[in-house]
């Protein structure tokens, strides 16, 4: 049975608020979460901007972590989601986050930092603040465990004319993953399914998992790692398609091709290719006149079979609004 979508009456526009292709990967990272390690929680502080305002489950805010200039800059590799559903007052509300990777490196997410909501939610304010600092994320320690995982569209696709060995290279220093070893996740396109009901037709999204290795001690393990992050990644991913209790494939994911793609003095790149499914649906932008119930009195004509009544026929049918 295929699993029914997070909103089933927005599948031709974004989904919570956002394109289908970002809600879909933001929910791929989050399975692939075990790779990196334990999540990190804290509390946030979050504002309505008027009336209370119910703050859904799972979703997504990015830190505004400082730099040296004291500039607030988006950290995606970071990013934080809710975990409870709360209602939020103009006055402030507590409500517990969580990191959508594990790792240590989500530690450092300390209180004091800006969240940005993404996207914006209606009714609250667009920037909240880490109240307590997330904590408890510890790095994953088995054989082909990950230090981070980003997105990174473009890897594969950037300036192949580089006169390098290698043009990925060049392309996956720039996916800024900052840590080895990385997972990279690629959305390589979409094809037209089958059709699923009236103006509803099944998409197939494609994806790659790039997986980066770099140790300096030995090549076979490195390559032994790189093995068995894409053992790990397949079990994950393999006929599932919900995480954090939300639905994000139409249906179950289905793992293809794994390869290892480039091999060079210090670092090995695999690779994972799986498909997940979504419904895209016809955006009517039509606007029609609203029908209402209208009541009507007639005289009626008596004939033989249809002798005078004693009282007016009182008729009641639907009349387009439009032309009344």
């Amino acid at each position: 049975m295929q699993p029914s979508p997070p909103v089933p009456d927005q599948y031709g526009g974004p989904a919570l608020g956002i394109g289908a292709r970002i809600y879909i990967k933001r929910s791929l990272l989050c399975k692939l979460q075990p790779l990196t390690g334990t999540r990190a929680a804290g509390i946030a502080t979050v504002r309505a901007t008027g009336a209370d305002v119910p703050l859904p489950v799972n979703a997504y805010a990015i830190p505004l972590l400082q730099n040296i200039d004291g500039q607030g800059q988006a950290d995606y590799s970071r990013l934080i989601k809710v975990t409870t559903p709360t209602t939020v007052t103009a006055a402030g509300t507590s409500v517990p986050i969580f990191s959508a990777l594990g790792g240590v490196h989500q530690n450092g997410v300390i209180a004091g930092t800006k969240l940005r909501w993404s996207p914006a939610l209606p009714g609250i304010e667009l920037d909240s603040v880490v109240a307590t600092g997330l904590s408890g994320a510890a790095d994953l320690t088995v054989p082909g465990a990950l230090k981070r995982i980003v997105l990174f569209d473009r890897l594969g696709i950037g300036n192949v004319a580089l006169k390098t060995s290698n043009p990925l290279s060049p392309e996956y220093w720039r996916a800024k993953v900052g840590d080895f070893p990385a997972g990279i996740l690629i959305l390589l396109g979409s094809q037209k399914g089958e059709r699923v009901g009236r103006g509803m037709r099944l998409h197939r999204f494609m994806w790659r998992l790039m997986v980066a290795d770099s140790r300096s001690d030995e090549t076979q393990e490195r390559y032994n790692d790189g093995d068995a992050t894409l053992d790990w990644a397949e079990g994950l991913l393999e006929d599932c398609g919900e995480v954090d209790n939300e639905c994000f494939s139409r249906g179950p994911i289905q793992c293809g091709g794994a390869k290892l793609l480039v091999a060079e003095d210090g670092a090995f790149l695999h690779a994972l290719d799986f498909d997940s499914w979504w419904t895209i649906q016809r955006i009517e932008p039509g606007i029609f006149a609203a029908w209402t119930e209208t009541e009507v009195t007639t005289k009626t004509v008596p004939d033989d079979e249809y002798p005078d009544p004693d009282d007016a026929i009182t008729t009641v049918g639907p009349i387009n609004s439009s032309h009344t």
